[in-house]
Order: C-alpha cells, then structure tokens, then sequence
C-alpha cells in the first residue's frame, strides 16, 4: 500500500481529501484549518477513540458549501465502514433525493480501487441508493424527514441538513423536523448508551433542530457523556476562540473570516446583499436572527425627501388585508395600503387601518380606489376578502388581483425583508406625522409576536407580488 493511502487510512482528514478527488476528478480542493478540525473531532465519535475524549453526542453548525456533506455524510460512512465494518449507519437529510444520493456516493467511494485496497475486508454485498450492506452485517442505510425506517437501526445516526431555507421559514416544518428527529429518527439506536449522533447543518432559526436540541438540554439533567458537543464554525468569527487538532493550536480573534480563499470580505458582504441581513445571519453567522432587528427592520425603511413626479410612476397599486370578522378578538383590523412603483423603488404614500363591519369595507375599498385611481388592486383570497373578490367582479370594474398566498407570515415576510433591507422601500416625507405611521412601525418591530400584524401582512403582500410582477431590476434576491 503506498504512502498516500497508508496516511489516509490513519487519518480521516486525508481520506477526505482523497473522496473530494475522487468524486470531483476536475476540481481543486481548497483544503483550511476548520477541515482539519472538522477531521480531528468526528474521529472522537469513532470506536476506536479515546474513552475519556470520546463524543457521543455531535451538533456542527457551519455555512452553506464547507465540504460538510462530503465530510460528515460520504467520506465519514465510508471511513467508519472501512475500519469497522460490522457498523451500521442511518443518514438523514431534508429530501430522499438528496440523501440517496450522498449513500450512493458513499457506496462510489467504497466500490474504488485505492478504497478496496486500504479496506480489503469490507466487501458489499446488497447495494441500492438507499442501502447498502457489508458482509459483516453493516450497513449504511439513507432516509429523509418523514420518511420511514421501521425495523432498521444503526450505532450512527447522522442528521445533514434535514430541513432547507425555504422549509425552515414555516414554524410547522420546524416543529415537523424536530418532532421526527425526536420521536422517531433518534430512537434508531442501535444502543442508547454506546450510540452516537451527528447534527451537521447551517442556522435557519432559532427554533431549528440545533436550537431544539440545545435548548432541550439546558432543561434537563444530562450527563457529560451525552450532552451535545456544540461546534460552531460561522463565516467571520464573532468570539476569541482556541481551536485543537492534529498537534496543533489555532487562534482565532473576533473579525476573522473563516475560509478567506473561498469567502473573502467582497464576497460576504455581496452575500449578506444578497440573501438580507435575516437569512445571512442564520446561515453564514450561525446566529439565526440578525444583531440590529428581526425579520423587518424599520430602519431598513427610507423617508423620501419629495414624493417621485408623476411621470415617474409606473403603477398604483393597492393591497388589503381584509380581517376575518370585525368582531373577532385578534385579528380584527382591516388594513389598505397605497403604493407607488417606481424607478427607484416603492412608495407607500397611504394607509388606513380599521375596523370595519362587512359593509362598512365594501364602501371603504371603493373609497380608496376613488382617491387614489389605482391601476391594481390585491386582496387576500381567503376570509371576508374571498367575499370581496366576488362583489367587486360581479358588481365594479375595479381590477382586482385574488392573491392566493403561499406558506406561513414568517415565511412571506422572509421573502419581502432582502427588498426592505436594500432600501427600495419609502415612507413619505411626512411619514412621522401621519396618523397610522405609529402602528405601522410597531408592528414591523414586534412582528412576529406583536397583537396585530395587519399592517405587516398588507406589506409583505404588496412586495412579494410586486418584485415578481414588476419589470424593474433592483438584484435582489427574493427567498
């Protein structure tokens, strides 16, 4: 065996090394200090590890194209299988697609030549995308969220990315994640005491699975051996931290960027352009809600010095949210809102914000469109405004656009905050003097736990429809 393979087969973090070559035959590899460690800590969850350093328990908290799948779920099964072969390994991720996939790149590896030669006496046998077997009984099996592995166990359980961004936006996939991880993936241990878990994943929320586990265990009474060993890796360092592996210490001071090759200051602060300051922080900073706000910042907010000329108008648009009853206990304000498109970005240069019986809003909507000749109208296709809808058509020629929304009021209002944060979004020069300014702030401050969000589901409304309808080209990026 030449020298090469013999270092690979001692240490995983050149095994990795080989995999990446192998899967990538054309690519270059941009090898850092945070891989090496990476490395240096998933080899403490192997049998062979030291008892008194051994890591049952693993959560990795690390941006978006850091080798953590290629690591964590391909080169890390087939290394475990190589040396262990009897071991049994369950691998998760957010989607079936994706995790058979990483099993069948495990499976790739492991069908090499160079592999065949360091592990002569781990043989396949059963081979399919979603499960492998060894002849020693071992296998590497692949599942998702959801998904079913009844009567299947493992000593490994591995849990990659089991949710994407757009999923994590919606507290119902959050809990679904969290509930299966809890009550069905974990129970898969082969033992519960010799088992180990790896959570590897970017920050969504702060209610995601790492949130969920780490919040679990400061209300419980566990020992050392099965705490969460928390490894948190974000893009620029917010802490002074030491870092131990392979023989070696690693300093890093606040500021720091973790993989300056690869995510340089240009391009972090493209990305955080980019995705918004919300997403950016969950994902890159591993700190799932930005330092200076949440979702909708207000400060994001403009205040025009003049309202744009008339022939910088491209449309009037206006939104509503109409409330289910006017008598309903929360939400029990109907909210209407005018909009400038522009050139430059959109104004809102009208509000109203009441409570009104059926009736009273038909006459209101009217109104409204009568002041300000709108050449779109949305209204939220569900409640009183499905009502609406059909009385507006059958008796106006109002233009009317049903909105049919999609995924929960985080989820929507995640989409809108890349178009706030870039600043396309006005006030009027007025705006602080205005009668609904006060709550409209409040509710973008407090939003998602404010009494009334109204006016904010008016907004998100109006910006998700119009970044998709408009023909103008701001670069933002709408998740």
């Amino acid at each position: 065996m030449s020298a090469v393979l013999l270092l690979a087969k001692k240490e995983f973090r050149h095994f990795v090394q080989l995999v990446f070559h192998t899967l990538n035959p054309t690519q270059s590899l941009s090898w850092n200090w945070h891989l090496d460690y990476l490395c240096s800590q998933l080899e403490l969850t192997l049998p062979n590890a030291p008892q008194e350093k051994k890591i049952y328990r693993l959560i990795i908290n690390i941006p978006p194209r850091s080798l953590k799948s290629i690591i964590t779920n391909v080169a890390y099964k087939a290394f475990l299988l190589g040396h262990f072969p009897h071991e049994r390994v369950i691998a998760a991720s957010y989607s079936a697609r994706l995790s058979d996939k990483f099993n069948s790149d495990t499976r790739r590896i492991m069908e090499s030549p160079w592999y065949q030669q360091m592990f002569p006496n781990t043989i396949l046998q059963k081979k399919t995308d979603a499960k492998f077997t060894t002849t020693l009984n071992g296998h590497s099996i692949s599942t998702s969220v959801g998904g079913t592995v009844t009567g299947e166990g493992g000593n490994y359980l591995i849990c990659d990315d089991i949710l994407n961004p757009e999923q994590a936006s919606s507290e119902v996939e959050r809990n679904n994640a969290n509930d299966w991880f809890s009550h069905t993936f974990s129970s898969r241990l082969d033992s519960q005491k010799t088992g180990v878990i790896i959570v590897v994943m970017q920050r969504l929320a702060e209610d995601d699975l790492t949130g969920h586990l780490l919040s679990a265990q400061k209300d419980t009474s566990v020992s050392n051996k099965f705490r969460w060993q928390h490894i948190c890796l974000p893009v620029i360092a917010t802490r002074d931290s030491t870092y131990r592996y392979y023989n070696t210490q690693k300093e890093v001071r606040v500021g720091d960027l973790l993989h300056e090759e690869r995510l340089s200051h240009d391009t972090i602060q493209a990305l955080r352009a980019s995705l918004g300051s919300y997403a950016f922080a969950g994902q890159y900073l591993q700190t799932p809600a930005p330092e200076d706000g949440g979702i909708l910042n207000p400060r994001w907010l403009r205040y025009a010095v003049t309202l744009p000329a008339e022939k910088d108008i491209i449309r009037v648009i206006q939104s509503w949210d109409t409330a289910i009853k006017a008598s309903s206990s929360k939400h029990d304000f109907s909210v209407g809102q005018t909009w400038w498109e522009t050139p430059h970005g959109y104004y809102l240069v009208d509000q109203v914000c009441e409570k009104l019986e059926y009736p009273d809003l038909k006459r209101r909507v009217v109104h409204f469109a009568t002041i300000h000749h709108p050449q779109v109208i949305l209204i939220e296709d569900k409640a009183s405004g499905q009502q609406l809808i059909q009385d507006f058509r059958q008796e106006t020629r109002l233009p009317i656009v049903p909105i049919a929304p999609k995924g929960d009021k985080v989820t929507r209002a995640a989409g809108a905050s890349p178009t706030l944060e870039a600043g396309k979004v006005f006030l009027p020069p007025n705006a602080t003097t205005l009668p609904w300014y006060d709550e409209f702030i409040s509710q973008l401050l407090l939003f998602p736990n404010a009494q009334h969000d109204d006016c904010v589901d008016c907004l998100t409304q109006f910006v998700l429809w119009a970044t998709r309808s408009s023909s103008n080209n701001f670069n933002i990026r709408v998740l």
